[in-house]
This record gives structure tokens, sequence and C-alpha cells, in this order.
């Protein structure tokens, strides 16, 4: 303990004698103020970086622009110059071009080697291993590589050439057939925009995968489709029949935006807690849920919403867009606090229809005028949709809402009743 005393009190001895003198300390501001003014840069052109005067601080680079220049005797043909060894300072960690840079780039001889992120959307070329430095931890690729945006990439993907410990992966473009070990084991998040082929051989074996989207897929589903590890599954346009007990059974969290297809028992996982069903139009019972789903959107359902539609689980429920054509009493369980009625609803909202559970409320913007008592005294917030634009009568919002929110074409004047005891936002 007393050796670890001295020796500390002896670094602090140094420290202090070092900060002390005047022209040391005069020395580290002027490189902090240099490094601050250089470390990120913007340049046009690759002149600016290769004669800027201050490179050896220079840490990150956007690059936005080609660099044209013009053929002798010949304007109206042009070329692009390309990036050398050396143009980019072996200090650069951070590397962006822009949409419009369109120059291939060499990657093995241009790139520095301490390379961390490196973003080239244009780059559409197939990749091969040792593409890129052995150092990039997040852009296009290399052994430690953990997220990686394959923008405009539509060329295959062999087996073993995505780095080893990637974790996050985005494809907007791609678009070609996968197999096993196309994607590593180690990928947690994988994004696919317009990808259209089948998953099996290419999905089931990643036992990371936490969380999938998929845009443009329209392949059918079967049990060894999907890895058993996934909590979070986002189907944006897929409408395929889904079977019972084929979606895996630790997902949290599933996005239905385009599924349209009658849902049976076990179809949704036992365990999800959250539930988007955004063009859902076939029949509901709570005997189609989990009791453990917490949150529910339905939007596009034009059906009566009947009692016993949805568990009693449910504490936040949202309807967007047209939402049911008529709501049942008693068919929003007591259990929801977070309740958002569809955008499009006419029908007047009858006394006892909100449960007294709910304490935030977002009504419709052509929403029938309210009657007094239809507003539960449990409730907190009230917002009024897009277009409303009724005159605010104090004795149909309960004495419990501290917070009210109206659309900027409001134009009635609000009673001094409200004001004085209301936020009032916009």
């Amino acid at each position: 303990m007393l050796d670890n005393n001295n020796n500390n009190s002896k670094i602090d001895s140094l420290f202090f004698s070092v900060w002390r003198n005047k022209y040391i300390l005069s020395e580290i501001w002027e490189h902090i103020r240099l490094y601050n003014e250089n470390e990120i840069i913007n340049i046009k052109t690759m002149d600016q970086l290769r004669y800027h005067p201050h490179r050896k601080y220079i840490t990150s680079v956007f690059i936005y622009n080609n660099e044209v220049i013009e053929t002798p005797n010949t304007s109206n043909i042009i070329s692009f110059k390309p990036i050398k060894a050396g143009d980019i300072p072996e200090s650069v960690t951070s590397l962006r071009f822009s949409y419009n840079y369109t120059t291939p780039i060499d990657f093995k001889s241009a790139l520095p080697s301490g390379l961390k992120i490196f973003e080239y959307p244009n780059f559409d070329e197939p990749l091969t291993p040792h593409s890129l430095p052995p150092n990039i931890s997040t852009g296009d690729l290399p052994k430690t590589c953990e997220i990686l945006n394959l923008n405009k990439y539509n060329q295959p993907i062999e087996p073993n050439v995505l780095p080893p410990n990637l974790k996050t992966l985005f494809t907007c473009k791609f678009n070609q057939p996968m197999t096993h070990g196309s994607l590593p084991d180690s990928v947690t998040d994988l994004t696919m925009d317009i990808y259209n082929h089948s998953l099996s051989n290419s999905l089931s074996s990643l036992n990371s995968l936490k969380k999938l989207s998929l845009y443009g897929f329209f392949q059918g589903i079967s049990r060894t489709t999907l890895p058993s590890s996934i909590t979070s599954l986002n189907l944006y346009h897929f409408n395929k029949p889904l079977m019972p007990n084929v979606l895996p059974s630790s997902i949290i969290t599933l996005r239905l935006n385009n599924y349209n297809h009658p849902l049976g028992p076990g179809v949704i996982p036992p365990n999800v807690e959250h539930l988007e069903l955004s063009s859902y139009n076939c029949f509901l019972s709570k005997k189609l849920f989990p009791n453990t789903l917490c949150y529910l959107l339905i939007s596009c359902f034009n059906k009566p919403f009947l009692k016993d539609s949805i568990p009693s689980s449910i504490k936040h429920l949202r309807f967007c867009d047209n939402g049911p054509e008529k709501f049942e009493m008693d068919s929003i369980p007591p259990s929801v606090k977070i309740l958002a009625l569809p955008c499009v609803y006419k029908h007047p909202l009858p006394v006892g229809l909100i449960p007294n559970s709910v304490v935030d409320l977002s009504l419709p913007g052509n929403c029938s005028p309210l009657q007094v008592g239809v507003l539960p005294e449990s409730l907190t917030s009230l917002a009024f949709g897009y277009g409303f634009n009724q005159h605010l009568d104090p004795n149909t919002i309960p004495q419990s809402v501290t917070q009210l929110k109206l659309n900027r074409i409001y134009s009635q004047p609000i009673p001094d009743s409200l004001t004085n005891r209301i936020k009032i936002t916009r």
C-alpha cells in the first residue's frame, strides 16, 4: 500500500511539473487546437487532402464530389482522378464518400490501414476475401467489421467473404440468392430491402440473429426458415399464409405490415409482446393472441370490433387509418392504458366504451361531438387528430386531464376553464 502511494505521488509530481511548464503547456494546447480544427474535414477535390497543411491531424474525411479533369483539346471528354496510395493520411480512421462519387477505388492500396469506418454508397463490385484493409470496424468490410451497409451492392455474396465479426448488415439493392455461409454466424441484426429468395439455407444456422427486417420478401416461410434466436421480426410486404408454430417462439416483437390472411391459433408465437397488423382485415379473437401481448396495432380493419376480439393483457392499443366499422361495448379490454382510435371514425362514442383504465387517448380528427361522460375520469392526456376543429365543451373533458394536444389548424376559441387547468400544445 505504501509503495502504491509513493508511486502515485511521484506520478502526480511529474504530471504537475510538466503541466506547469509554460512552453510544454503551450505546445500541448496548440496540438489540441489543431486536432480540434482538423479532425473532421469535408472536401471536393483530392488536392485539398493531398496538400492539406495539417494532414496528420485528420481522422475523418467526407468526399462529396468527383474530381474532374478536362482532357486537352477535347473539352467534352472528362476523366476522374483515382485515389492513389498515400493520398489519404494514415491517421484517417473514418472515410465517407457521397452518393455522387463514382470513381473506382483500389481498396488495398488507397485506403489507410487503420481505417475503421468506410462508406462508399456506389460500390457494386464482387466482394472477395481481403478486399479491404484489415481493421475496418464499420461501413463496408474486413475482419473486425461489425456494421456493414451494402447500399447499392447487388453482386453474389460467396461464403466466408463477409467479416467473421459482423453484427449489423443493411442491404438496399441486394437480391442475389444466398447459401449456407454467405452470412457469418455473428450477425445479430439483418435488414434487407428487396431481397426475395429462399432463406432456408442462409438464415437457419444464424444462432446469434436477433432482429430480422425484410421489406420485399414474398417467399414462403417454413419451420426451418428462421433461427430460434430471433426476438424481433419485421415482414413489411410479406403476404403468404403463415402456418401454426412456424415462426420461432423466441419472437417478442412482430410486425406484419401487409399480412391479410386469417390468423389461426399458434400462428402468433407464444411470447410476442408487441404486434403490428397494418393491413389485417380478417377474423379477430383473443384466442388467436398470446397472453403476453402488451402492444397491438391494427390498421385497415373494417369489420365490427367485437367483445373478446383481443386479450385482456393489452396495455397499448392503437388503430391506424381506416379502423373498425364499429366498436361493440366492452370490446376494449379494461387493461388498456394507452388508446388511439382510428384516424377515420365518424360514429358517436357511447358512454362506457372507453374503459376507466385509459390514461392516454388519441381521438380522430373527424370524431363526432363528445358527450358528457364519454371520456373516463382516469384520463390524463388527450389528443385530437388532424382536421379537428370543433368547439371544446369543458364539461366533456374530465378534471383529471392535464395535457391536451390540438392540431395547428384548430381555430376555435378555447374556454378559460380549460386553459387555466390544462397544458395545451399544438
